[in-house]
């Protein structure tokens, strides 16, 4: 922040962002008229002076909120000792459900940040379910490949299969090799992707994503211009689960094809 906030018997002094007043071509300590409709539906103008600039890294408030004390807006708005919205914000978000109940008394309307956002929560609700399809799909592809993988394996390794079923290995154990080496190559994969993935989040719990001017058309939700990430060990968890489970159930038709070979044709093979 540059300069100083604003002190409570300040009566001619304001806070603004600082993109508002990059904008504006305004500097700490310049003069800077301001007008508003009133109470009674007639404009007010006053000059006051700006004190200093903040800059909170949510677009929504940097290019339009000006901070004054509530007594001198109240004036200058002649709103008396009305507010039309007070704004709170808290450390734990899942606060504001008890907070907004304790604070509800009669001709108060309480809204929490997800009355606020309904539509924008319902939206991304839906997005989210979009995200589920997206990861089935991709474990589709992956028990497609492994299947793919596993048969080829079978195809170049006839002579290898008769070979161990004449040597006296049953139809159970070869099914249990090929399923063992699937096992070895959906764990692979879990672990090369749970590495290279961990890489990624840690990247951008540090970095983010710089979101821009593009926060600031995000209904009444205040969001930051470079959105973080965040690590989900239960979510990872499970779709590592799922993923092995889907490999091991792609594998069973490679190694029931195996384990039928004829040990006599088997060795036949070309």
């Amino acid at each position: 922040m540059a300069g100083a906030f604003i002190e409570a018997n300040d009566r001619s002094g304001i806070v603004m962002g600082k993109t508002l007043a990059d904008n504006l071509g305004l500097k700490v300590g310049e003069n800077v008229n301001l007008t508003v409709i009133n109470a009674s539906g007639q404009p007010e103008e006053a000059l006051f002076v700006i004190r200093g600039l903040f800059a909170s890294g949510v677009p929504i408030y940097d290019q339009s909120a000006i901070f004054m004390p509530l007594a001198k807006a109240q004036a200058f708005t002649q709103a008396g000792d009305r507010a039309s919205a007070i704004m709170i914000m808290l450390t734990d978000q899942e606060d504001a459900d008890a907070v907004a109940a304790a604070l509800s008394s009669p001709g108060v309307q309480t809204l929490t940040w997800r009355d606020l956002n309904a539509y924008l929560l319902e939206t991304m609700g839906t997005a989210m379910s979009f995200y589920v399809i997206i990861d089935a799909i991709i474990m589709l592809i992956v028990a497609v490949i492994v299947a793919n993988t596993l048969l080829m394996a079978v195809f170049e390794r006839i002579r290898e299969m008769g070979i161990l079923a004449a040597l006296g290995m049953k139809r159970r154990q070869i099914t249990q090799m090929m399923i063992f080496e699937a096992a070895i190559i959906a764990l692979a994969g879990v672990v090369v992707g749970g590495l290279l993935g961990s890489l990624a989040v840690l990247y951008l719990t540090q970095n983010g994503f710089f979101y821009g001017d593009n926060a600031a058309v995000v209904g009444n939700m205040a969001v930051s211009a470079v959105l973080y990430a965040r690590f989900e060990p239960v979510t990872f968890t499970w779709l590592a689960v799922w993923t092995l489970i889907i490999a091991l159930l792609a594998s069973l038709y490679p190694a029931w094809f195996a384990a039928r070979l004829e040990p006599v044709d088997a060795l036949h093979s070309s």
